[in-house]
């Protein structure tokens, strides 16, 4: 066998050199890769940033949006002032609140007496929430979710 021309000084430097030469060509595709990949991250990164400030925008704008409706809402909208009431309309509104008042009295009396005193029903929201439920039966206070909500808060 013939071995010398594999472990020749000739053949290893050639080896070496194709060697060397594949890693200049990687270090330089690498640096290539690199640069490339530094400049997607770039716009990526670019592109992120503005999608963040439009988000952002975006998010303010609907807030600010919400927030006045809310204003123009709590101010009454375009609502005008109601008519008023007349006569017929008044004594009914009286009629009304004033039966509310005897049946919740008496309730209260009912539930007092089977309970010893120890419960009683509370009173104090209870004229402002019958006068709005018969003078404005349209107004948002005086739908029937809000009268119950107001009520059970009010025991607290």
């Amino acid at each position: 066998r013939d071995r010398s021309n594999s472990f020749s000084p000739q053949m290893r430097r050639s080896n070496s050199f194709h060697l060397g030469l594949r890693k200049v060509r990687s270090f330089v595709a690498g640096g290539m890769r690199r640069e490339m990949s530094f400049r997607m991250m770039c716009e990526v990164t670019t592109r992120v940033k503005k999608d963040i400030a439009t988000s952002v925008n975006d998010a303010q704008y609907a807030l600010k949006a919400r927030g006045m409706k809310w204003w123009r809402k709590i101010h009454g909208g375009n609502a005008g002032i109601p008519p008023p009431f007349n006569l017929i309309q008044c004594v009914w509104t009286f009629i009304g609140s004033m039966t509310t008042h005897a049946i919740l009295s008496w309730m209260n009396e009912a539930i007092a007496a089977r309970s010893a005193g120890e419960l009683t029903l509370i009173f104090a929201p209870l004229g402002a929430l019958t006068t709005l439920q018969y003078n404005l039966t349209a107004a948002p206070p005086s739908q029937p979710r809000n009268a119950l909500f107001s009520q059970i808060i009010s025991m607290f």
